[in-house]
């Protein structure tokens, strides 16, 4: 996912935000400063166009503007950042391969990425 949203911002921008949520094919981005989420607001429809392209079904997207300092990112980023087993991530994948349903097909994988190789079932 943050590699997707590195291609479709623009260089200076990805250093200003963060990813905090997917939830669904809802996609939370955090802004460290106004400056910083106005300008993605201004450019929302293409961001989100691209994510699309990219693979990802994010059919909103949602910034919010707050400091790289805030505790409320520190917070999200450990929610974000939860692994699961490394086998339980490749059957997540496998399955993804035979989904029909886009959106469920998309969360398969999504979750697939969150291996962590020293965890056993």
């Amino acid at each position: 996912m943050r590699n997707a949203w590195r291609q479709v911002c623009a260089p200076e921008w990805v250093n200003h935000t963060e990813i905090i949520a997917f939830k669904g094919s809802i996609l939370t981005v955090y802004a460290d400063s106004p400056l910083w989420g106005n300008a993605l607001m201004h450019q929302k429809i293409s961001l989100q166009q691209g994510l699309i392209e990219q693979g990802l079904d994010v059919m909103e997207l949602r910034i919010r503007v707050i400091p790289k300092n805030s505790s409320k990112i520190e917070q999200s980023k450990a929610k974000l950042k939860r692994k699961i087993p490394a086998d339980a991530a490749q059957i997540l994948r496998q399955t993804a391969q035979n989904v029909q349903h886009e959106s469920l097909k998309s969360s398969l994988k999504r979750l697939g990425e969150r291996k962590n190789p020293e965890l056993l079932d």
